[in-house]
């Protein structure tokens, strides 16, 4: 990028030996600086850590055991995978017998939006669906798929649609 930024500066200042040259550095300086910040970049990945009322452990460490159902390994993928493809939010994770539930604040109060939890076989996850549209009071959608990709695509529209996370555009 900056190859081409310096072709074209080249080309509008015909960079002279003489002081002409130094005006252009400066110039190049200022068209890179701004070129660093007005280039789109890579949305910031997801923040997902675990609850601070159990941090005890991490969020990596809890699921880092290992068990005849293969939760924690299982566990392990999704939740690196949603750090790396999940929508830019800060989230936090309360665990409960191997399930991990999606706050939108660092508190066990906070409603539980998302849970989901993995093994070798299934993962399961579910949504409460924002009261204005439940038919009962903690009425809550549930999904069941094999596929680890998949998994992270449902949990992602599960969040938005959820409604805890109102910067998340609904689907």
């Amino acid at each position: 990028m900056f190859a081409v930024l310096r072709r074209s500066l080249s080309a509008i200042f015909s960079l002279q030996p003489s002081g002409g040259q130094c005006e252009a550095r400066v110039l190049m300086r200022r068209a890179q600086h701004h070129a660093a910040f007005t280039t789109p970049r890579a949305p910031m990945p997801m923040q997902l850590t675990r609850c601070s009322e159990q941090s005890r452990q991490t969020l990596d460490s809890f699921y880092a055991t290992e068990d005849d159902l293969g939760v924690g390994p299982t566990m392990t993928k999704i939740i690196e995978r949603l750090r790396v493809v999940g929508p830019d939010l800060r989230v936090w994770g309360l665990t409960s017998l191997h399930h991990l539930y999606l706050l939108a604040e660092d508190s066990s109060r906070s409603p539980w939006y998302v849970s989901f939890i993995a093994s070798d076989a299934e993962i399961r996850l579910n949504y409460l669906i924002p009261a204005d549209e439940a038919p009962w009071p903690g009425a809550r959608v549930v999904g069941i798929t094999t596929d680890i990709d998949e998994a992270v695509e449902m949990i992602t529209k599960a969040m938005s649609l959820s409604g805890g996370w109102p910067s998340l555009p609904r689907p």
